[in-house]
C-alpha cells in the first residue's frame, strides 16, 4: 500500500508512553538481537512508528525525509539509532526546517512547499511533518526574515511509545 505526498493520512491509534530511550540502551539491546528478524513485523512497526509518513523504504512511504531503503549500508546501527532518538544533532541541509518571521512578529517553522510559479505572492509552509497537507500561507511581502534552522523536521520522541522488542 503506497502513500502519496499530500494525501490525508489516517490517524494512528494512540499508544501509551513506554519510556524515553537512550542510544546506549538500544545499542546494548541490539547486541543480543536475533538478526534474522521478521520482515512483515518490521514493516508493520515501520508503519506503526509513523516512519512511513516522512520516509520511503522500498515502495512504502513518502519521500519527505531521507530514503531509508539502503540506510543500513551507509550508516552504523549506532548512528541510525542516534539519528532517530536525536534527530536534530546532525541534519543534512536539505532536511533542515525553514523559519519565517513576519512583519507582525509571527514565527512559523516548517517545510516550504513548492507551488505554482516562483513569483507567487505567497509562500506555503507545511508546519507538521506528520500532516503534510496542513499548510500555512504567508504573504511574501510580510516576510522580514527567512532562514534555515539547525532543527530537523523529524519530531523527537517517536520511539517513546515502543518497547525495545518493537524497536528492534
Amino acid at each position: 500500500d503506497q502513500t502519496k505526498a499530500g494525501e490525508e493520512l489516517s490517524e494512528t491509534v494512540k499508544r501509551p508512553f513506554v519510556r524515553t530511550w537512550s542510544v546506549s540502551e538500544l545499542v546494548h539491546q541490539l547486541a543480543s538481537f536475533d538478526r534474522s528478524g521478521d520482515p512483515k513485523r518490521g514493516q508493520s512497526m515501520y508503519i506503526q512508528a509513523l516512519c512511513h509518513r516522512c520516509h520511503r523504504h522500498g515502495q512504502i512511504g513518502v519521500a519527505i525525509g531521507p530514503d531509508l531503503t539502503i540506510v543500513s549500508s551507509r550508516f552504523s546501527q549506532r548512528d541510525i539509532i542516534e539519528s532517530i532518538l536525536h534527530p536534530s544533532r546532525v541534519v543534512a541541509e536539505d532536511y533542515r526546517s525553514d523559519q519565517i518571521t513576519t512583519s507582525d512578529g509571527r514565527v512559523v517553522t516548517g517545510q516550504v512547499v513548492a507551488h505554482g510559479h516562483y513569483r507567487s505572492p505567497t509562500l506555503r509552509i507545511a508546519t507538521d511533518p506528520l500532516r503534510p497537507s496542513d499548510i500555512i500561507e504567508i504573504k511574501k511581502k510580510d516576510i522580514v526574515e527567512h532562514k534555515k534552522t539547525d532543527q530537523s523536521r523529524m519530531p523527537d520522541g517517536l520511539l517513546n511509545a515502543l518497547t525495545a522488542d518493537e524497536i528492534l
